[in-house]
């Protein structure tokens, strides 16, 4: 009996220094988990470069405290011979636990805004897109049925990405295609909807110029595109190399042009810009003079050699021509450009969780809303009806302008709302990724969001219309000897354009009577 009860006391001994080696296990396991945690996430930190230096200091300090916290509550300093597992022990678990889950959800919010800034701001154009078009009757759905086609294109426009097109499609059917060379866009056009031509190979940004003019007026909904060929244009790092030194935020006021896309698409594409805002922020002022230019303006296009054209068209032919434009006509320094597309746009309102407007009338939007005198909550497609229409406003684009400000404005303040950014940031992120890029540095964004949590405070937004005397003209580099409705320029309003964005550079803010 006594070698019995003995070796029950033995075996008892046994499963106790069991239990105290895997309590000590856990505690060490979790430890460890929570230093690697705490570690990733102070990497992310520094590597996201938004928070003050004050601030990062804090938050290091309070994980380094934390981790200390934890190692003696845990008891790792030393080895425990009694049995009990501690009530410091279980808080001491508790509190990793805790620290553990809040570095992982930091990690994940810290690494996707890494992800997505770095996106926005890398190295690359909006795509070009070629595409062939047939008839809405043709029998050919794609590109295969048509490899005994004749195919009609012009050099007159995009003759770079046109030739390549035709090389892809070459190489995709594995016989060289039958191909008929025209003078220009119209003349090839014009044979496609006339039967003389089975398909054409056309830009897809010069195809949206067709809507201005009433001959082509249902050019889109009378054909289908059967071939879709995108370019996307990176800069080279030789030539980042090349570039002048990085502007920063904390050099002080400046200029960014914000481009509104003419596009629906899930991704940027090259196209008119339908939106023409200068931005003028002085972030140590926090005031923001947003400039608008109506699309319709007749200006001298920067890569016509001082020819005339609607403003909307130079996005055609790339973002730095609209930029380019603009700065002459203002006399200006236009430091970033931004773009973004009409999807965007909306997917970003929604993110936001809406915004409101003040209407100066009544109206329904070309896509079924209801917008009424005053104050209206808008989401993402409201909004965007809000900022489209023009034909139910009696001041029709320069009415449009000014409401296309009044949503801007909505957003930045949303933008500049702590709660707003915490609610839904993931949402945020994802409603740009791919439909907004910008030439901003990442340590640009950086620092006017470290600059907003330092900080904090509202913004002074100010919004100032260009107006213009609608009229028409036959004299445009985009579409010559087409009658276009365009917008003469006010000269007295560009004046003031120009006084009021430089007067909110210099640091001094602007009045009441400044606005009239």
């Amino acid at each position: 009996m006594g070698r019995v009860k003995g070796s029950s006391n033995k075996s008892s001994g046994e499963i106790r220094e069991q239990k105290r080696k895997a309590h000590r296990t856990l505690k060490f396991v979790s430890w460890i988990i929570q230093l690697a945690a705490e570690a990733v996430l102070g990497f992310l930190l520094v590597r996201l470069g938004m928070l003050s230096t004050p601030l990062l200091i804090a938050v290091i300090v309070l994980m380094v405290l934390l981790l200390v916290l934890t190692f003696f509550l845990f008891g790792l300093r030393k080895k425990h011979h009694h049995s009990k597992f501690e009530t410091k022990h279980i808080v001491g678990i508790i509190i990793s636990i805790a620290v553990i889950a809040i570095s992982v959800f930091g990690s994940f919010f810290a690494s996707k805004i890494i992800g997505t800034v770095s996106e926005v701001t890398r190295p690359i154009m909006p795509s070009s897109t070629v595409a062939v078009y047939v008839l809405n009757e043709d029998s050919a759905t794609d590109i295969t049925h048509a490899r005994d086609y004749e195919f009609g294109f012009s050099k007159a426009y995009d003759s770079e990405h046109i030739t390549s097109t035709i090389d892809a499609i070459n190489e995709e059917l594995t016989k060289e295609i039958a191909t008929k060379e025209y003078e220009d866009v119209f003349s090839m056009v014009n044979a496609l909807l006339e039967g003389e031509q089975q398909a054409i190979i056309l830009n897809k940004a010069y195809a949206s110029l067709l809507d201005d003019l009433e001959e082509y007026e249902g050019f889109l909904e009378n054909t289908r595109i059967i071939y879709e060929k995108s370019f996307v244009k990176e800069i080279p790092a030789e030539e980042e190399d090349e570039e002048e030194p990085e502007k920063k935020i904390s050099d002080g006021a400046f200029i960014i042009y914000l481009s509104g896309s003419d596009t629906r698409s899930y991704y940027l594409t090259t196209s008119r810009s339908d939106v023409n805002i200068l931005a003028a922020v002085n972030p140590e002022t926090k005031e923001i003079l947003l400039v608008n230019t109506p699309r319709d303006y007749y200006v001298p296009i920067s890569v016509g050699g001082g020819a005339y054209d609607k403003l909307t068209h130079c996005g055609i032919y790339g973002v730095d021509c609209s930029r380019d434009t603009l700065e002459a006509l203002y006399g200006v320094d236009i430091a970033y450009t931004a773009q973004i597309n009409f999807t965007g746009v909306e997917r970003l309102v929604d993110a936001v969780g809406g915004v409101t407007v003040n209407s100066d009338v009544a109206f329904t939007t070309y896509n079924g809303y209801y917008i009424d005198y005053g104050e209206n909550n808008l989401n993402g497609e409201a909004a965007l009806g809000f900022a489209r229409e023009r034909y139910k406003l009696s001041g029709g684009d320069n009415d449009r302008g000014r409401n296309q400000m009044k949503v801007l404005t909505g957003v930045i303040k949303k933008l500049t709302s702590s709660t707003a950014l915490l609610e839904n940031y993931a949402g945020i992120l994802d409603s740009i990724s791919g439909m907004f890029v910008t030439d901003m540095s990442y340590n640009n964004i950086a620092d006017l969001v470290k600059l907003q949590l330092s900080d904090g405070g509202d913004w002074t937004i100010n919004n100032y219309a260009v107006a213009g005397r609608g009229g028409s003209s036959t004299s445009t580099y985009s579409m010559p000897g087409w009658n276009l409705y365009v917008m003469y320029q006010n000269d007295n309003a560009v004046a003031k354009a120009k006084y009021l964005m430089e007067k909110v550079l210099m640091g001094e803010h602007l009045t009441p009577e400044d606005m009239i």
